[in-house]
């Protein structure tokens, strides 16, 4: 979708100068950028990589000679990641969720499902799990039993939710994230060379326990995540 200059200044906050009229497709590396990207220039370091590109019309830095440039139309931006985040936020088309409960979403019959919310296909949602209001989420994503999710949550494919995990409002998870896994913790009868050895920081005699049997510490509780978390792939 292209955007007019005059638009996107506005959208980032920002003053232009120039033809406001132009239009923009996307977004572009100085050196690269053909006559419809818009090129961030975000600092004179990048003023020689204009003259390598085709840019028309770029994002510079305060007091930037824009004409000078060889540009028909410059936005200012004094903090130019800040201006990166909100174009980058204007141009990014998302992901397709479709609008419904997937057909082949395996979802327990005691599970509460929001209104709006959108689940994607193969996903497993446990018994008495809750979803909350315009929650996306996407394909092979398993919700655990008691599990609860908050309003507009966006849940990428392969993420693992373990059992009575909340999880607040707003939250993002991306790809293979996992939360509510088991503790992993473990202890023997009496104590392995593994705790002698951190006791005494490995100065200490070594010992080995009469009975070697690992004896699982389970983990009885669940995990919480507030409002409006971000949590990265595979994390």
């Amino acid at each position: 979708m292209a955007y007019s200059v005059e638009y996107i200044a506005s959208e980032l906050q920002a003053e232009f100068f120039g033809d406001g009229d132009l239009n923009i497709d996307s977004v572009a590396e100085p050196g690269s950028a053909g006559p419809r990207d818009l090129a961030l220039a975000l600092s004179p370091a990048y003023a020689a990589d204009l003259a390598k590109g085709q840019a028309v019309v770029a994002v510079v830095w305060p007091g930037a000679d824009w004409q000078a440039l060889g540009l028909k139309a410059a936005i200012i931006a004094p903090r130019g990641r800040l201006a990166m985040a909100r174009l980058t936020g204007l141009l990014d088309a998302g992901q397709d969720w479709g609008a419904d409960i997937h057909p082949t979403a395996l979802i327990d019959p005691t599970a509460q499902i929001g209104a709006y919310a959108v689940i994607g296909a193969f996903t497993v949602i446990g018994a008495g799990a809750v979803i909350g209001r315009v929650a996306r989420i996407a394909a092979h994503v398993t919700i655990g039993a008691g599990a609860v999710i908050g309003e507009g949550c966006v849940i990428h494919p392969g993420v693992r939710i373990g059992q009575r995990v909340r999880i607040g409002d707003g939250v993002i998870l991306h790809p293979n994230v996992v939360i509510g896994a088991d503790g992993f913790s473990f202890v023997t009868a009496t104590p392995s060379y593994a705790e002698t050895a951190r006791h005494h920081l490995g100065k200490g005699p070594v010992t080995v326990p009469d009975d070697p049997t690992w004896h699982r510490i389970h983990s009885l509780g669940g995990v919480e995540i507030g409002d409006d978390v971000e949590i990265g792939a595979n994390s």
